[in-house]
């Protein structure tokens, strides 16, 4: 059995640089909104954006809407948009959207968003595309078959073809489906063969390539066990095993850690309190089992975990953000981030509420985390949001062989228009932890800091960080490298 590599960057205690403190924002305010939710993804990428959809239900009376917003740096920008208009219940809405050329055009070509609606009857899945031209479509049917639909999930990753899972009829059944043709291009009933109540379904894309589903399986003490398969491109699903068992389990996210190997991650009641646990699984290989965190307590109930990883270090692959929630003699939301910690009360026990994590808007060397979540006011149900940044360096390591001193290079190319390269070399460090504190600075020709592209700890090696002045005008600006024993800089020239 293999020991499991703790997730969170939170509790590494060892990234160099401190974030600022999480701060809260109101979304919407004077209605009953519920069921916040960004879209689901795990992995590290750089595939940020320029603005997300939030998406969420707005009731009136005993009916409801499916709603999404357009959420920035800075909050909202702008107002609320109505998928629906139809008179009947709907829930559990959940979206996912596509990424192309992020980081120096983030944007959102795709989108896909479908729901729980009460039609015929029954809870039928509806669904709206949405692309760049057309803005969102008319809400259309989804899967409207025989028997009551849940749980659906949406991944995407680089086109229209997007991974849908839910639970129809105790099965579990995953499509991949084109949101601009509406077609179904892969259908089955994953559990077809399997006699026993499955639902609460996952997936969710590797940066290899590789899909992975999980799902819950009742048990015959009427407890539920977790049960995982993975498919590779087109080929076949691996035959499901086991990621949790001991008492009664709920999935909460699929993460990873900073080695990007996947994890079923999931509350389980087998200590007497719910507790979050992660179980690493990998294709072909050995499954390895652990409590997520160590500070864990044996007088409250954690729940609700959800994730993402962020690109940012180069000897700290990934920063990590974390949201949860705490069950004592009160509810209370965590929101995480490298050292930093932050709870807020939302309420007493009795309150059920799931937050959501977004997947990263970029603006410059930075990516906004907003977590979000639901707190009653009054008769009203309004949608909150902690906010937080992480920096993000694009740095790449290019060689961990050991160079003899400090050098930085002249960047290329040189002029440059909007993007220029920057290589430097650090030798080893012979005093305390043996990395060396790195600061790699542009200025403009008055000598004011335009950007921090490196501010971290380094192990020795050679190093290269791009620069995008998209956002700045043509011009001379110089670049300054600096640590405790070296400093240089160059000129450089940005050219429009």
């Amino acid at each position: 059995m293999k020991t499991l590599i703790i997730i969170f960057s939170l509790l590494l205690g060892s990234v160099c640089f401190s974030q600022p403190i999480w701060t809260k924002y109101t979304f919407t305010s004077g209605y009953v909104d519920k069921n916040p939710a960004f879209s689901y993804k795990y992995y590290t990428s750089s595939n940020l954006f320029a603005w997300e959809y939030l998406i969420f239900e707005r009731w009136s009376g005993g009916n409801s809407q499916i709603c999404v917003l357009k959420i920035g740096q800075e909050g909202p920008i702008d107002t609320v948009k109505k998928l629906t208009v139809s008179s009947t219940q709907k829930r559990n809405p959940s979206i996912s959207y596509v990424a192309y050329n992020s980081y120096l055009n983030p944007k959102v070509p795709y989108a896909l968003a479908i729901w729980e609606e009460f039609t015929s009857g029954r809870w039928n899945l509806f669904a709206s595309s949405f692309d760049t031209l057309s803005g969102w479509s008319s809400p259309y049917a989804f899967d409207t078959t025989n028997f009551n639909k849940s749980g659906v999930k949406i991944t995407g990753s680089s086109t229209p073809v997007f991974n849908i899972v839910f639970e129809r009829n105790n099965d579990i059944i995953y499509r991949q489906f084109n949101s601009q043709t509406r077609q179904i291009t892969y259908d089955t009933n994953f559990t077809l063969a399997d006699t026993a109540i499955c639902g609460n379904p996952i997936t969710a894309i590797q940066s290899s390539g590789i899909t992975v589903l999980a799902y819950e399986k009742k048990k015959s003490d009427n407890k539920k066990a977790i049960y995982y398969s993975f498919k590779t491109g087109t080929g076949t699903w691996s035959l499901p095993d086991t990621a949790a068992y001991l008492g009664n389990n709920a999935i909460c996210e699929i993460g990873c850690n900073g080695f990007l190997i996947p994890e079923v991650i999931f509350q389980s009641d087998r200590s007497g309190k719910n507790k979050l646990y992660s179980t690493q699984i990998y294709p072909q290989s050995q499954v390895s089992q652990s409590l997520l965190f160590n500070f864990q307590n044996n007088i409250s109930h954690y729940t609700a975990l959800r994730t993402f990883l962020y690109p940012i270090l180069t000897d700290y692959p990934i920063m990590q953000a974390i949201t949860y929630i705490r069950k004592t003699d009160s509810t209370k939301l965590f929101c995480g981030l490298s050292s930093v910690t932050d709870s807020t009360t939302i309420g007493d026990t009795a309150v059920t509420m799931k937050p959501s994590i977004n997947r990263g808007i970029i603006l410059g060397y930075q990516a906004r985390i907003w977590v979000v979540y639901t707190k009653d006011s009054l008769s009203y149900s309004n949608i909150y949001a902690k906010k937080n940044f992480v920096v993000i360096n694009n740095i790449n390591k290019l060689s961990n062989t050991v160079p003899e001193k400090f050098e930085l290079s002249q960047n290329y190319p040189n002029p440059f228009n909007p993007s220029t390269n920057i290589q430097y070399d650090i030798p080893v460090c012979h005093s305390g932890e043996g990395r060396n504190l790195v600061k790699l600075t542009v200025f403009d020709a008055l000598g004011r800091e335009v950007e921090t592209l490196v501010n971290e700890k380094q192990s020795a090696g050679s190093y290269e960080v791009t620069f995008n002045a998209s956002q700045y005008p043509s011009g001379i600006y110089f670049y300054r490298l600096t640590t405790d024993n070296f400093s240089e800089t160059k000129k450089i020239v940005l050219l429009k």
